[in-house]
């Protein structure tokens, strides 16, 4: 298997001694070398941020059954990943897009603004010209339509 990263997350190490003070150290060509926190900061972020990209990368990629193939043997790794809840959330979250355009007109616009174009309530009320306290509310309304819809 190649790897993905440059870094696993064995090659870090934080030892703590009996004063409480941390000692930073990371791997290089298979040998421990101290380094300051700052460089252990930096490496460690680094590796953490490319690795959730990754992850979300491939979650993303495996959307059906049928598209288990487009996985890379980087899901297959020692981190557990389970392939039926994803799938089943990517199900639920498209029958929730159905759903939203299938609500009457007064709350489907809301619906759009908030659940799938990401806006506020008060961008929704100013998109919509109404007032944020009715977007509100309408936002509770649509959120228990969907609720009861979703679990039929």
């Amino acid at each position: 298997m190649y790897k993905i990263n440059d870094y696993e997350k064995e090659d870090f190490k934080r030892i703590t001694n009996k004063d409480g003070l941390h000692t930073y150290f990371m791997r290089v060509n298979q040998i421990y070398v101290k380094v300051d926190k700052e460089i252990y900061l930096t490496c460690l972020r680094s590796y953490m941020k490319i690795k959730y990209n990754k992850e979300r990368e491939v979650a993303n990629s495996v959307q059906y059954y049928s598209d288990m193939d487009l996985a890379t043997s980087f899901i297959f790794s020692k981190k557990k990943f389970d392939f039926v809840h994803q799938i089943y959330i990517k199900d639920l979250a498209k029958k929730a897009v159905q759903e939203i355009y299938q609500l009457p007109d007064q709350y489907k616009n809301i619906a759009i603004c908030i659940f799938l174009k990401e806006m506020t309530i008060s961008e929704t009320a100013n998109e919509l010209n109404i007032p944020v306290s009715t977007v509100g509310k309408r936002k509770i309304k649509i959120q228990q339509i969907l609720k009861n819809k979703l679990k039929e």
